[in-house]
């Protein structure tokens, strides 16, 4: 099955605490390895602060202590609704077991058809638990399959969670995360889709050791730990007997000094040496996996490839927008810079911050200087004079989980009026306006300042930047964070023609992200060129640049002396598709790459296994149908995007497709009605309004046309423009217009 129940037995001896009645010595001597349990016996005093933490409780069994949510009896259950879709929660003793022992039942009713769940996982506890019941998996018909009573069991995540919140704060209530919409079984967000799959999109980083076990093949889940919930092994390696030299150092000799007249402590002693925090990153951002499951010994660029800080995951300054964790935020912020770390603020094992108070940012900023009304205009004690109102504001998450930006801003109204960012000052006075807040900041603070470096992050990630000097000044700007110069990297190469030389050098910067973002400044050049510059990196110290410049060299013509490192890398490319393979976008990045290998077939047969196991992916239709087209298959190029507008009624890349398939059989009738629907369905979208004219006009109706391309007419540097001026001089030149 697909999780391996030690969790019973090993694993959870205690549902909350670490314990074992073995002495770690004699462990060791015996076995030579270790399991979580066995450490409490040395670590007592870690093992009591990780007993109440989110780590000990990211991923439970049912019991009465575990479960947070209201549950009511069968004949008077606990009840909640959403639009469309009304949902019941009761429990009942477990049948031969102690009383204390229960089953727990969710049940979901939509159009008079109930469905009844038996919960089998609580995820998480506060501010919210979420629960995790076991479904079917959608086995291929032409699977080879021998199941197995143990294996190919699939949990997902059910729509309603408990808000653990106490009531004084509007929690005690069960909630669906989409409050605004009714997700419906044919929307991809529906609880039952992959994207809410348990192993697949969450189980990594809630429990010990995971390895998700999927099978490409049956499409059908092994996953295994070694412990229910995260604890000691998941940041401590148990590849051999404790104690032993570790590769990731945490202490550093040294300390943070308040120097006589700084208002900030620097570090004194041996250089710091931070990479131990690679383990936090490793949950605690938006990444990419490149391997089943991973460790804490190694490296993180060896086990992920992270996202960079670009639109729309993060605003232009660098401030959250979606939900990508503390990574990207924190490697911007001035603190991580001057070695700041995790655990300089949060206590490793239970995970609370040292402080609650503006005690915490003390440690290091003088509250003589920073703790006072002359720096943050506001009555001492009260919530606006709070450091991390100020300068970690906060973004909703999840409905109920306020998670605070990590990269430790100035505000900056001026620039909210300059570039549309937000700020944090409008988070508390969201009566007043930026000039307002622009105003206060200058009585305190006169004009505020900041590097130069700063404000042009923003010009360049916004677009008001077109100098390309600007671009390569910032690039190469060492006192600029190295994300963001990766990310502006990655930006360039989207947007104008790159120079070469110059991206040679960032190639071979010292920095992994710098790396990762000069190859995505690639995207648009030659294949030779691309060759040229990226082949040195199929022999990169790290596995996430090696699979970058795989992807990107697959189907190139690569010189004599890299072809046995391209295929090494291809093949640690191949390994992270099998295991992502599990959702549409793992199967069309592995249908990509076969198909930029000449493997047609094997192309084919991963962009139908995308419609099959993820049937509201349009892209997996598309890039189904277009294999078909290159290989002139037409009535199944054809029948492809028939089945996903059945899917899909409403999808403008289906439909803009699909009209350009009754171009290509010069059928302007059909391409005229599936284009319409395509620009109906996404008006903003200037490609399909492009589209949208030219087949109008094939269709003699260029009056309509012209009208439909009038509002895009002032953007003289728009081709939207240009094709509306061409049309508007033929059209009245037929004296059509």
């Amino acid at each position: 099955m697909l999780v391996k129940f030690l969790v019973f037995t090993l694993i959870a001896i205690s549902t909350y605490s670490l314990t074992s009645t073995k002495n770690a010595k004699a462990y060791e001597t015996e076995n030579g390895t270790y399991s979580s349990n066995d450490c409490a016996s040395c670590h007592q005093a870690q093992a009591t602060n990780w007993a109440t933490s989110h780590h000990a409780q990211s991923m439970m069994p049912l019991t009465p202590k575990s479960v947070k949510g209201a549950f009511g009896s069968q004949s008077n259950p606990v009840t909640a609704s959403h639009m469309g879709l009304s949902a019941s929660f009761y429990s009942s003793r477990k049948p031969d077991t102690p009383n204390d022992l229960k089953d727990y039942f969710l049940t979901l009713t939509r159009n008079g058809k109930t469905s009844t769940f038996k919960a089998s996982y609580t995820f998480g506890v506060t501010p919210l638990q979420q629960y995790l019941v076991e479904v079917e998996s959608k086995i291929p018909i032409n699977a080879s399959l021998k199941r197995k009573d143990n294996t190919g069991h699939r949990y997902q995540v059910f729509p309603f969670a408990w808000d653990s919140r106490p009531k004084s704060e509007g929690g005690q209530r069960w909630f669906t995360q989409y409050i605004d919409e009714d997700i419906k079984p044919n929307d991809r967000l529906h609880w039952q889709q992959p994207l809410q799959n348990w192993n697949g999109m969450c189980a990594d980083c809630h429990s010990d050791n995971l390895k998700r076990g999927y099978n490409s093949s049956t499409n059908m889940f092994d996953t295994s730990f070694s412990a229910v919930n995260v604890s000691c092994l998941a940041c401590h390696d148990d590849k051999a007997v404790p104690h032993q030299a570790s590769k990731k150092k945490v202490a550093n000799v040294g300390s943070w000094v308040h120097e006589q007249g700084t208002a900030t402590a620097v570090w004194k002693g041996e250089r710091k040496n931070n990479d131990f925090m690679e383990t936090c990153f490793a949950c605690h951002s938006l990444r990419s996996p490149l391997t089943d499951g991973f460790n804490s010994q190694d490296g993180f660029y060896d086990q992920f490839i992270p996202s960079l800080l670009t639109p729309p995951l993060y605003h232009d300054d660098g401030q959250i927008k979606e939900e990508v964790y503390v990574y990207g935020s924190f490697l911007q912020s001035k603190m991580y810079h001057e070695g700041v770390t995790c655990l300089d603020c949060h206590n490793p094992h239970s995970n609370k911050v040292k402080s609650e108070t503006n005690a915490l940012c003390a440690q290091c900023h003088s509250p003589q200087v920073f703790d006072t009304k002359t720096h943050h205009g506001h009555p001492l004690g009260s919530e606006g004079a709070k450091c991390i109102n100020c300068h970690m504001p906060k973004k909703n998450f999840m409905v109920v989980d306020d998670r605070g930006d990590h990269s430790f801003k100035v505000p900056r109204p001026d620039w909210s009026q300059k570039y549309g960012i937000p700020n944090a000052c409008q988070q508390c006075h969201d009566d007043k306006s930026d000039d307002w807040a622009s105003a206060e900041l200058a009585k305190l603070h006169g004009n505020l300042k900041a590097r130069p470096a700063e404000e042009s992050y923003i010009q360049l990630v916004s677009g008001v930047a077109t100098n390309l000097n600007q671009y390569w000044t910032f690039i190469f700007d060492e006192s600029a964070p190295a994300i963001k110069r990766a990310t502006v990297l990655s930006i360039l190469g989207q947007r104008h023609a790159v120079d070469p030389e110059k991206l040679r050098k960032a190639l071979r910067n010292e920095n992994v992200l710098i790396r990762l973002g000069a190859m995505a400044a690639t995207t648009n050049m030659q294949a030779q060129q691309v060759a040229s510059l990226l082949s040195p990196l199929l022999n990169d110290t790290a596995k996430a640049v090696r699979v970058d410049a795989a992807s990107r060299l697959a189907g190139t013509q690569l010189p004599q002396n890299y072809l046995s490192l391209f295929r090494q890398a291809f093949t640690e490319l191949e390994a992270m598709h099998a295991t992502n393979n599990w959702r549409g976008e793992g199967r069309m990045n592995a249908g990509i790459a076969a198909l930029k290998m000449g493997q047609i077939t094997d192309a084919e047969s991963q962009y139908e296994m995308a419609t099959f196991i993820d049937p509201y992916f349009a892209q997996g239709y598309v890039n189904l149908a277009d294999v078909y087209r290159s290989v002139n298959k037409v009535k199944k190029e054809h029948d492809v995007y028939k089945k996903g507008i059945q899917y899909l009624p409403k999808d403008g890349l289906i439909r803009y497709a699909y009209s350009l398939y009754f171009v290509r059989q010069q059928n302007y009738n059909d391409a005229l009605v599936q284009v319409k629907s395509a620009h109906e369905f996404e008006p903003d979208n200037t490609q399909y309004v492009y589209a949208y004219a030219l087949i109008l006009e094939r269709n003699n109706r260029l009056k309509d046309a012209v009208e439909l391309l009038a509002p895009y007419a002032v953007d003289i540097t728009s081709p939207l423009s240009e094709l509306y001026h061409q049309y508007k001089k033929t059209c009245q030149l037929k004296n059509e217009c």
